[in-house]
């Protein structure tokens, strides 16, 4: 059997680590030895936290604030279990507690660091902006600054403030760039998608010369039109994905119109088909409707995540011609008026 010594080390280190699972088990192992070591029950708790097992960390944390009322510690790890239930109001009580204590400066900045993440999930922007803002001036651990910068900016992004958004957004990445992993996962940044500013702090711009330049490569490689068209989306499997005509309602007005345009008048004529990708490479999105005929030629037409067209063109064998979208269109335009 390990010792109480060795127990509480392990099992702090692998709370570090993120290894709740192993550390749950280490301070599990420890308050066999020691049933009323609140040091513990604490590390337990926490890890039960970081297990999403919200409901057995309150019924632990409960026990012991029975025994410690003005612990602000167990208070503190209790609102995060209530916040996981998603019982704000008294995650929020427990907090407001747990500052009444008055611990000490490196506590404080982390329950109002945990608050500004209730507040944003609460729907409560504002209080979140001045949670962050609490923390901050409290010399928040550097380590999550970033992301506490991140969230104002997303708060702000919520409450249509879009200048202090992204003025927030740009030290965020500055200061944390791995957090470009999850903008694509975070809907308020949706409708930034096609503001230049936007895309400037992230790096990728979408013009219609970097797309057609992309578009040019893969269509130039060893597979010419079947990877084209076919390899398309098994090729880029993790950033892209196919839709088909019933999937399209979620889609921008232009989008939509074009699918239902190629269709008609290809895929409807028995002469070709088309499809629509969405394409996700970079951080902003792409849509793609690509038409393949049972010639060697076929269509392309490009838009950005908001609906606007970034390129068109035709292709053959082994070139795409680029043009404006109507006379990208002018044969199968050509071919109704001869019908």
């Amino acid at each position: 059997m390990r010792s109480v010594e060795d127990l509480r080390e392990v099992g702090n280190r692998l709370l570090n680590e993120g290894d709740y699972e192993s550390a749950f088990e280490c301070f599990d192992e420890l308050l066999e030895l020691q049933p009323e070591s609140m040091e513990a029950t604490i590390g337990a708790a926490t890890a039960l936290n970081g297990l999403e097992e919200y409901s057995d960390s309150v019924e632990m944390i409960e026990e012991a604030i029975a025994i410690e009322p003005d612990n602000y510690q167990l208070l503190s790890i209790k609102a995060q279990a209530l916040h996981g239930l998603k019982q704000y109001e008294q995650a929020l009580s427990c907090y407001q507690r747990a500052l009444e204590l008055n611990p000490p400066p490196e506590v404080l900045c982390v329950i109002w660091n945990y608050k500004s993440i209730l507040f944003y999930d609460y729907g409560r922007y504002q209080e979140s902006i001045e949670a962050i803002n609490k923390a901050l001036e409290l010399n928040l651990d550097s380590s999550k600054v970033g992301d506490a910068i991140y969230l104002q900016a997303r708060c702000y992004a919520s409450l249509q403030q879009d200048g202090y958004s992204l003025a927030s957004f740009k030290i965020a990445l500055e200061l944390k760039p791995s957090l470009k992993v999850w903008i694509r996962k975070a809907p308020d940044w949706n409708r930034f998608y096609s503001d230049t500013r936007f895309q400037a702090i992230v790096g990728t711009q979408v013009t219609q010369d970097s797309v057609e330049q992309f578009f040019n490569q893969l269509r130039q490689s060893p597979l010419g039109e079947y990877a084209f068209i076919h390899n398309f989306p098994d090729k880029h499997e993790d950033v892209i994905d196919q839709f088909w005509a019933g999937d399209l309602d979620q889609f921008p007005d232009n989008v939509q119109e074009a699918f239902n345009f190629y269709k008609t008048i290809v895929e409807d004529g028995d002469f070709g088909s088309v499809r629509v990708y969405k394409y996700s490479s970079g951080i902003v999105p792409i849509y793609v409707v690509g038409v393949h005929t049972d010639g060697d030629d076929g269509y392309i037409e490009i838009y950005s995540q908001t609906g606007e067209p970034i390129a068109c063109g035709r292709y053959d064998w082994d070139v795409i011609n680029w043009c404006d979208r109507e006379t990208t269109r002018e044969p199968l335009y050509e071919m109704i008026r001869n019908s």
